[in-house]
């Protein structure tokens, strides 16, 4: 089974698509289409044999997609040599570009294009370090995390405040890149204005993860009670942190509304006509002088609102220890 990362095969893809561009380029201009078409026919059944080969044992969701890849870089690359050689074949354009020769032209191309697939592959590959395979130390305020990449978190760093995906995800590589560089390699917590959490995004991942094993990210983790969970926001208690959440408790009291608490520590839940008769509930607890967590709940039906804070009171207990809250 490979273990080269997913930007080793993008950078791949990205070369063998200009390679082939230049080879059906070169090959149409000197011979005939029929030719050129029949080498992208035997490079596409070499390319398709070749990555079967290569993928024995690679989970579907990246064998598939390679198969798509190497499938479509031929014929891609077929059309846009005929194309660019039809253009060179017109008697115009072709005496003007005669005194090069051909071999210049498919080098002046291929040399910008290649350097281009190096840059991207650097830009997408990632450090052999904990922050980009596992965690990241994260300060927000008086209070320190460890944040795991497998949380699929949006990370709102200081100066300036951006956010930056710490998912693990292509998409999100130069995010990933851009943290280990702010925590020095996972060794600096990186300033922080709040981590968002996403329930659907990362469960997932957890669901199987711990039906493969029982680490400390699986011990107390209950799929039941996280699908009722719509998202953990933990922030600076700033003035406007809050300002929902307080200005809900201390409105006039709705029917089908339940309410307690205060600025430190409360709930509010309502009951959803327009959905259903959903319950929706929202926590908060300060965590330091400067922070607090915010957990907001599905819209779940076939329960009350005992059982959902209950459930919200062990999923906040929960994330709490796998991100080893402590102050500082």
């Amino acid at each position: 089974m490979f273990t080269y990362s997913e930007a080793f095969w993008i950078a791949v893809a990205l070369a063998a698509f200009f390679v082939l561009c230049a080879a059906a380029f070169y090959s149409t201009l000197k011979r005939s289409v029929g030719w050129t078409l029949g080498l992208a026919v035997v490079i596409c059944l070499g390319l398709s044999a070749l990555v079967s080969q290569l993928t024995v044992g690679v989970p579907y969701f990246i064998f598939y997609p390679l198969v798509v890849m190497f499938s479509a870089i031929p014929l891609a690359a077929v059309i846009v040599a005929l194309l660019w050689a039809a253009v060179l074949r017109w008697g115009p354009v072709r005496q003007r570009f005669a005194r090069f020769g051909t071999v210049p032209l498919v080098l002046a191309i291929m040399v910008p294009a290649l350097i281009g697939v190096g840059i991207a592959y650097e830009r997408q590959r990632l450090p052999e370090l904990a922050c980009a395979h596992s965690h990241i130390p994260v300060q927000l305020g008086q209070l320190q995390v460890q944040l795991p990449l497998i949380l699929h978190a949006d990370v709102f760093v200081s100066d300036p405040v951006r956010s930056l995906g710490y998912r693990p995800k292509p998409r999100y590589r130069e995010d990933v890149k851009k943290l280990c560089k702010l925590t020095r390699g996972g060794q600096t917590p990186v300033q922080s204005e709040m981590i968002w959490l996403a329930s659907m995004s990362f469960m997932k991942a957890l669901d199987a993860r711990c039906a493969e094993e029982d680490d400390a990210l699986c011990q107390g983790y209950s799929p039941e009670r996280q699908a009722q969970i719509g998202a953990v926001r933990v922030m600076r208690k700033t003035e406007t942190a809050l300002r929902y959440e307080l200005d809900l408790l201390n409105a006039t009291p709705k029917p089908g509304e339940r309410r307690a608490g205060n600025a430190q520590s409360g709930h509010v839940c309502q009951t959803r006509s327009t959905l259903g008769g959903t319950h929706h509930c929202r926590m908060w607890r300060t965590l330091a002088p400067d922070v607090v967590i915010l957990m907001t709940s599905d819209h779940v039906q076939e329960t009350n609102f005992e059982d959902l804070l209950s459930v919200m009171e062990a999923e906040m207990t929960y994330m709490l220890r796998i991100l080893a809250v402590r102050g500082t």
